[in-house]
């Protein structure tokens, strides 16, 4: 969201919602003028809405939308959108209001995103999610101690904190 709206980093856009929120998103998706849906797919912690019109840019067809309410792993959820929507931040862009995941919250789903689901620690996170957790250890720990008790939890906060990808 760094660079919202003018520059996405990213592949996609995704957004954390409550499931009752789903229909309305979509309604919102729907009444983008020159906005065409050609692809949609759902499981049980996201919708994922692909778009067409979005951008003039070569090569690119079309921009996934994703609405998640919870991050999980194959089915066993690490964190409920619930938990980071209650502890959002609101951020303003040019003319767009909208809210970000607290730093922790936001430090918490990139280690997690990718360490696993991937089975790895994504480089790029790495520097933002450990000083985050120097920054906020307490509040890390808490955050993950829910899904993974709080041996773990401080386990890995601690992991990450001294650099230890392996232990991690």
């Amino acid at each position: 969201y760094e660079g919202f709206p003018d520059n996405n980093v990213g592949s996609d856009v995704d957004f954390l919602i409550r499931p009752s929120e789903l229909p309305r998103a979509i309604r919102a998706l729907r009444s983008i003028q020159g906005i065409t849906v050609v692809g949609y797919a759902e499981r049980h912690y996201v919708a994922h809405v692909f778009m067409e019109g979005v951008t003039p840019a070569p090569g690119i067809r079309a921009l996934g939308v994703d609405f998640i309410w919870s991050m999980n792993w194959k089915g066993l959820p690490y964190m409920p959108a619930e938990t980071a929507l209650a502890a959002a931040i609101p951020r303003t862009a040019g003319n767009a209001a909208f809210f970000v995941p607290s730093p922790v919250h936001e430090a918490v789903i990139s280690l997690l995103a990718s360490l696993i689901i991937g089975g790895r620690l994504k480089e790029k996170y790495i520097p933002k999610v450990r000083q985050t957790f120097i920054s906020d250890r307490s509040e890390a720990i808490s955050a993950l101690s829910p899904q993974f008790g709080l041996k773990v939890a401080t386990q890995l906060v601690d992991a990450v904190i001294g650099g230890d990808r392996q232990k991690a």
